[in-house]
């Protein structure tokens, strides 16, 4: 009807063209990752999402890299030579009085407990901070746990120049303990625990004096991003967030399928020790009864601030962030997505 209405007013009708090309796929978006220790039980949400396609669901391409510790992680993430990653909420509350223009924010709370403790042999009759004086104890560089030692031994009392710390290279802490060459280290228990059970350590040997029990009441891990993203593509970083927290809601429902990854990827790893692992730390750290109320990732403003402020003045830092600076929670998923129920 319409051809023949042009043709009465002489106008050409249109000939058939060719069918209009449908728009070619966006190429996903590209983020370089870093953990915030080696690849183990505890790290392997991270790689997880990356192998169930969580990221590619949101059309994001992420890759994850080992790292020394939350420092480490964290100065990566500030200099711009990766994007995400995890550290513990302390050492960014550190971070950010060092580098304020420049610190990433946590966007996604993980550990509702810290795992923090020092670690020692029941035989040495070390229970409480005090029993600690004149006794060689080791520490990192670059771990949470020994930069707060000195404010854990303050806030009970206790001079750290009258504690024999030594600090050593992670890598060799375990071995110096199990020698004898110190009486106690400094790490998170999870870490530490199951490392020891690696090494065919009796369990029951072992004595772990928690932070959390000595004053200590912090926030542990949790997934930070850089700055310039959160400026540069919010949207990114929203989707981000929700294939983590569905990553470690597959971590505490199936801790051995979300460890299965790592050890598909390292394989000196043992998947019976290791899920072991990532089960004693959602025990211990992630299902308290606020998380079991609250689900994954909330958090209560007026306790960061405890925390914020117990970080600074122990580590006697410059100035003390505001709750703002360090945890940016629009980036939330709904709770439907976060619920651990």
């Amino acid at each position: 009807m319409l051809i023949a209405l042009m043709a009465l007013a002489g106008v050409a009708a249109p000939l058939p063209g060719p069918a209009l090309a449908a728009d070619p796929p966006k190429a996903p978006v590209k983020l370089r990752g870093t953990l915030d220790f080696i690849r183990y039980g505890s790290s392997a949400p991270s790689d997880h999402a990356v192998a169930k396609g969580y990221f590619a669901q949101y059309g994001l391409d992420v890759r994850f890299d080992a790292s020394r510790g939350s420092q480490d992680a964290l100065v990566r993430i500030a200099s711009g030579a990766y994007d995400v990653g995890t550290a513990d909420i302390p050492t960014l509350i550190q971070f950010i009085t060092q580098n304020p223009a420049q610190a990433p924010r946590a966007v996604l709370l993980v550990l509702d407990r810290s795992p923090l403790a020092v670690t020692t042999l029941r035989k040495n009759g070390i229970t409480r901070p005090a029993d600690l004086v004149g006794r060689n104890v080791a520490i990192g560089t670059t771990d949470g746990g020994s930069r707060l030692f000195p404010a854990m031994l303050r806030l009970n009392g206790v001079d750290p120049d009258r504690i024999n710390s030594k600090v050593v290279d992670v890598r060799v802490r375990d071995s110096l303990f199990l020698r004898g060459d110190v009486d106690a280290f400094v790490g998170n228990d999870y870490t530490v625990l199951f490392n020891m059970k690696g090494m065919k350590v009796n369990p029951d040997t072992l004595s772990f004096m928690r932070y959390a029990d000595h004053g200590l009441d912090l926030y542990g891990q949790a997934v930070v991003v850089s700055r310039a993203l959160i400026e540069r593509d919010p949207t990114t970083v929203r989707n981000y967030v929700r294939a983590m927290a569905r990553a470690w809601r597959d971590a505490i429902q199936r801790p051995q399928e979300v460890v299965q990854t790592v050890v598909d990827m390292e394989g000196t790893l043992d998947l019976a020790l290791e899920t072991e692992r990532l089960r004693y730390e959602v025990a211990g750290s992630i299902l308290t009864p606020y998380v079991r109320r609250n689900g994954l990732g909330a958090y209560d403003p007026a306790r960061m601030q405890r925390v914020i402020e117990l970080v600074s003045k122990g580590l006697e830092l410059p100035r003390t962030p505001t709750v703002a600076e360090v945890y940016d929670d629009r980036f939330l998923p709904p709770y439907e997505e976060r619920s651990i129920q």
